[in-house]
């Protein structure tokens, strides 16, 4: 009877401390091909260790089950930096409760990522890489 009262309290304890979600935000919602697109997070990540958290660039088209591209964000982690290979839509996933739950996303933030050679991607933009810079023709009567 002892023991059972104790794995049952036990039990309870567990049930009760779930980790609560990061919150997250981007530095940007633009990024270059080629670039990064950094995730901050406010307070740090936390969590037990039966619950992983990951963070992943995925396609916007892309299912909620995409592997492709996560990773591991350890606990005490307050930024994560990705790298934009590729223009297009994307989405920044941070999936929760892993292993458990492999397709649990917490936050999703779109990104778009435009192509190098994009006009953009020359210009003074915050969201652009540092030391760009801005041609412009001016013509005149």
């Amino acid at each position: 009877m002892k023991t059972f009262v104790l794995v049952m309290a036990l039990v309870s304890f567990g049930a009760g401390c779930e980790a609560s979600a990061p919150s997250m935000r981007l530095e940007s919602a633009t990024a270059v091909e080629g670039g990064n697109v950094t995730a901050t997070f406010e307070p740090a990540v936390q969590g037990r260790s039966a619950e992983q958290f990951w963070l992943q660039l995925a396609p916007a088209e892309a299912p909620d089950s995409l592997k492709e591209g996560r990773r591991y964000v350890d606990r005490g982690t307050k930024s994560l930096t990705l790298h934009a290979d590729t223009p297009g839509p994307f989405e920044v996933r941070l999936h929760g409760a892993f292993p458990g739950q492999t397709e649990k996303i917490l936050a999703r933030y779109p990104v778009t990522v435009f192509p190098a050679s994009h006009p953009l991607a020359s210009a003074e933009h915050p969201a652009l890489p540092a030391g760009r810079e801005t041609h412009a023709t001016v013509a005149t009567d």
